[in-house]
């Protein structure tokens, strides 16, 4: 169910945000608030769309209570069940580009970026960029995620001789057309979406703009995530690796056609 929250006229948004989010209770306000300061000062109109896929804390309410403190409209949708971080996100992507939106861009609800830096990636696009990728400078997570990263620039690289700076960023954006062409092209439950467009983009040469961007904590109390978050660090990398497993597998047959 998507449910609108704010005066329910027509808004014709400059940039539609595509965000999923998942038990984010205690750090969502204040990512919120951040990006209504900053797109609001350059007086732009945007429409956040969120996709929360089943959160079992108070995250809904949450944004639903702050919505109306927010200049930027919040539009919520819930997943019919707990689907993961891929496909929620794929599924927060299909709502921002059918709003209408010449710029979709997409963040995670961890709030790990500094908003102001958001406006540069904006402007890329609108400046003419079709793809336009946040590196991630100085990451800050724990080092398994770091070394699969890195393992994942190398295997892309291999497999399709192209540049691959922060493949899985979540910092990145598009111009709206160029992420309908990507639709047509990736699975349709895909589990890592952002590595599918970076593929793609780099298949068909897509013109690609890079900005390196701050990496901070992720907000609220939990300074790994709640998605691999379990009793010990290490059933925490053994649920990531499965995760791992499964994405590379789903990967390994993925085709894209050429330019």
């Amino acid at each position: 169910m998507s449910t609108f929250l704010g005066e329910p006229q027509s808004v014709n948004f400059a940039l539609a945000i595509a965000m999923p989010v998942f038990n984010e209770r205690d750090g969502i306000a204040d990512t919120l608030l951040e990006l209504d300061q900053v797109f609001s000062d350059h007086h732009l109109a945007v429409g956040l769309f969120l996709q929360d896929d089943q959160s079992t804390d108070d995250t809904v309410n949450v944004v639903q209570s702050l919505s109306s403190q927010l200049i930027m409209r919040v539009d919520i949708e819930s997943n019919v069940q707990n689907l993961g971080h891929g496909p929620t996100t794929f599924a927060a992507y299909r709502r921002a580009v059918a709003s209408g939106a010449p710029v979709i861009m997409q963040l995670d609800s961890d709030g790990q970026f500094f908003a102001k830096e958001l406006i540069q990636i904006y402007e890329s696009i609108v400046n003419g960029a079709d793809v336009t990728i946040g590196v991630r400078v100085d990451r800050v997570d724990p080092w398994f995620r770091k070394v699969i990263t890195s393992v994942l620039r190398v295997y892309l690289t291999l497999r399709y001789r192209s540049r691959f700076p922060d493949p899985n960023t979540p910092i990145r954006a598009f111009s709206a057309s160029s992420l309908a062409l990507m639709f047509s092209q990736i699975p349709e439950q895909p589990l890592v979406p952002n590595i599918y467009f970076t593929i793609v983009a780099a298949r068909h040469k897509l013109r690609t703009a890079y900005f390196e961007v701050s990496h901070r904590p992720r907000r609220g109390s939990e300074p790994t995530g709640t998605m691999w978050k379990s009793s010990s660090t290490l059933k925490s990398i053994s649920r990531l690796l499965k995760f791992v497993v499964r994405a590379f597998a789903q990967l390994s047959i993925f085709r894209p056609t050429k330019n």
